[in-house]
């Protein structure tokens, strides 16, 4: 059922990687910007002026919104395409598939449009984040000891929000 859906509407599937593509660039840019800004080598004062600027609270719940809105929006495009698919799936089921069965080929399709979705986002999350960044302290929001640093765990948590609405 995997190949034949992914075979016979491969187009289908374009909305789907899309949302998850951006989702998992999104939130790698958020958590990269959240992690450059407490990671950076500033003095008390310096620290002070940041916090006080409320850039470490914007990066906060610009994180929270990418993954909530992420979350959502890659939900309603993966259901759109399995709704395309109504036919097939009441097909095998008349045949005899199980409801498990059923959803586990659902969850293989998302997964398999998910994972090369991600590692494409991840990247380009990064090279986001960090012009987002650069902009911020050519614009005198952040102090120029603010430099981009990747977080560590971007990319399994990319991979757990594209991946979470199934």
């Amino acid at each position: 059922m995997i190949r034949q859906a992914l075979r016979r509407n491969p187009w289908s599937f374009l909305g789907p990687a899309a949302t998850q593509f951006l989702a998992a660039a999104l939130v790698t840019a958020a958590l990269g910007i959240m992690t450059s800004v407490d990671r950076a080598p500033l003095d008390p004062a310096a620290r002070r002026a940041v916090t006080g600027s409320g850039l470490p609270d914007m990066a906060m719940i610009f994180l929270m919104l990418a993954i909530y809105l992420s979350i959502i929006i890659v939900g309603v495009t993966m259901s759109a395409t399995i709704a395309q698919q109504a036919r097939d799936i009441a097909l095998v089921r008349a045949i005899g598939a199980t409801p498990g069965r059923v959803r586990r080929a659902i969850a293989a399709q998302a997964a398999c449009v998910a994972v090369p979705a991600t590692l494409a986002g991840v990247p380009s999350g990064s090279f986001g984040g960090r012009a987002w960044l650069d902009a911020l302290v050519s614009h005198g929001i952040a102090p120029p000891a603010v430099t981009f640093h990747g977080h560590a765990a971007a990319l399994p948590i990319a991979l757990a929000v594209t991946s979470a609405p199934r």
